[in-house]
């Protein structure tokens, strides 16, 4: 356990899986950065879909805006930047666009952008986002409306005479 706490580099105290150096070898063979060094990942949430790039800096825009701007809830903000908290990389430069869908379906898809792109970007981070569940995609979505009902599981009142 020790051993590969200090092949990640870790300083915090995550239970990490073991798992074989080949599996490691293999995704570092599997890395796919862009011309420039950067990492593209997509995450998606019920209607929202954010577009990511991550790369090493230290810059966080969402659009044209800071991410302070365009989320000035610090709730939104701390779920944006779990997975880098998680990992300690607080100096990595994202770039990221957004359509559809709330504010806090945006910031999850957002989470799981960054997740993706962290797992790109250094793919030995990939066991410690998996194991505290920042891989994971929540596919619930809005369910829709069926012909003759008045919403989405409403129906008529039952008279009985």
């Amino acid at each position: 356990m020790t051993e590969i706490k200090k092949k990640l580099n870790l300083t915090t105290s995550i239970e990490v899986p073991i798992v074989d150096e080949v599996v490691i070898e293999n995704s570092l063979k599997d890395r796919k950065l862009d011309k420039l060094g950067r990492a593209y990942a997509t995450g998606r949430r019920k209607r929202s879909i954010a577009r990511l790039w991550l790369s090493s800096g230290n810059e966080f825009m969402i659009g044209e805006k800071k991410l302070e701007e365009y989320f000035p809830q610090f709730s939104l903000q701390e779920i944006i930047k779990a997975p880098l908290k998680l990992v300690n990389m607080n100096s990595v430069k994202v770039f990221c666009t957004l359509s559809g869908g709330g504010t806090v379906s945006q910031a999850k898809a957002i989470q799981l952008a960054i997740s993706r792109a962290l797992s790109i970007f250094q793919p030995e981070l990939r066991l410690i986002l998996r194991s505290n569940g920042f891989l994971t995609r929540d596919s619930r979505k809005k369910e829709r409306e069926h012909a003759g009902f008045s919403t989405t599981r409403g129906t008529q009142q039952y008279n009985r005479r």
